[in-house]
């Protein structure tokens, strides 16, 4: 049953890595294809978003700890 937990775990953080990197891809292509990124409130909320899925990440790993 361990090890079952720890494999679901290992799966829950790298779906949790992905979704990071998703994230600050799509941050990254956005900046450099709109100009009005930084002004229309677009960057805040992508920052919000990447904030939110660093801290499921970060909780993630405390928990394999």
């Amino acid at each position: 049953m361990e090890m079952r937990t720890n494999n679901t775990r290992a799966t829950e953080i790298a779906e949790a890595e992905a979704a990071l990197a998703r994230l600050t891809n799509a941050q990254y292509a956005a900046t450099m294809s709109n100009g009005r990124y930084y002004t229309d409130g677009s960057k805040t909320r992508d920052d919000h978003e990447i904030a939110e899925a660093r801290r499921i990440l970060d909780e993630l790993k405390k928990d394999q700890a």
